[in-house]
């Protein structure tokens, strides 16, 4: 048979639940941590922290946009990256032209012109 509720006694309370409670004249610490100052700034200025931190977002993305990414090349992923990072590495000058060359190819494809000589 199952033994009847007993309600919690001082016994097994945390020690802390035993401790004094301070009187009238108390006061907490009056240096509270950076975190907590933050936090109640932030509460009772809630639209200046919204539009602070919109703000920050705003000159970040255009600080990383103004120092850009020229000078990384870019790869396609797979064995086309792969190959685009081999020859790279091997001419980069060749590379350049084997590029406009191909431009040249796919406009005269796009514009429905042959090569002299090709057979349709």
């Amino acid at each position: 048979m199952r033994e009847p509720h007993r309600s919690v006694s001082s016994e097994t309370q945390p020690p802390y639940a035993l401790a004094p409670r301070p009187g009238p004249g108390f006061s907490p610490p009056s240096r509270r941590n950076l975190t907590e100052r933050v936090a109640g700034w932030s509460a009772r200025h809630r639209k200046t922290a919204v539009f602070g931190w919109l703000l920050l977002v705003v000159v970040i993305f255009i600080a990383g946009q103004a120092i850009g990414s020229a000078q990384l090349p870019q790869y396609d992923a797979g064995q086309a990256g792969q190959a685009e990072h081999v020859l790279n590495q091997v001419a980069p000058a060749a590379r350049s032209t084997v590029a406009s060359t191909s431009a040249c190819r796919s406009t005269r494809a796009a514009a429905g012109q042959r090569r002299p000589g090709s057979v349709r």
